[in-house]
């Protein structure tokens, strides 16, 4: 029997009534608990559902990793010619590194900071106009990781961009 100002005791549409095996009113009241637990759980993550790993990744690289590549060893062969790509893990994160003249390798984070799409494949860069655009979104960066086109309303973020000393064939990449 409920009180005047109480809740119905059961979610499940069994009238109120005790069910079977659940020891009366205390059983509808765990079960009701349990139910608002499951459903107050369900509501808290519901904001998360269309996340991947990429998008809650903020941490910077730690300062200081750096990364010898020699562009006649593999991973890095792509590095051997202008337009090639290849991304590398540096100080805890992933970094592209592009070649982008015969003389210049640059390096950028590989997550795009619009919408941290993985810039590895979504990532082209435009040697006429010395620009990085990520095909997902279309967001474009200058030399630097500065945004040069930005899709849409939201702060515009800089691309973080590494130190690269390159020699033509060798090089290292400082974050």
């Amino acid at each position: 029997m409920r009180g005047p100002g109480t809740l119905p005791l059961s979610l499940s549409g069994s009238g109120g009534h005790a069910m079977k095996g659940t020891g009366g009113v205390a059983g509808e009241r765990r079960e009701f608990l349990c139910r608002i637990g499951v459903l107050a759980s369900a509501t808290a993550l519901a904001p998360l559902a269309g996340c991947e790993t990429a998008e809650m990744h903020t941490d910077p690289p730690q300062p200081g990793a750096k990364l010898d590549f020699d562009t006649a060893v593999d991973p890095y062969q792509p590095l051997a010619t202008v337009g090639g790509k290849v991304m590398v893990p540096i100080g805890g994160r992933e970094v592209l590194l592009l070649r982008i003249s015969a003389a210049a390798i640059v390096a950028y984070d590989n997550e795009c900071s619009h919408k941290q799409c993985k810039l590895e494949g979504s990532g082209q860069w435009d040697g006429a106009s010395n620009q990085l655009k990520c095909t997902c979104h279309g967001a474009i960066f200058d030399l630097t990781g500065a945004p040069v086109v930005w899709p849409d309303s939201t702060p515009k973020v800089k691309l973080r961009a590494f130190k690269v000393t390159f020699d033509g064939a060798k090089g290292t990449v400082q974050t």
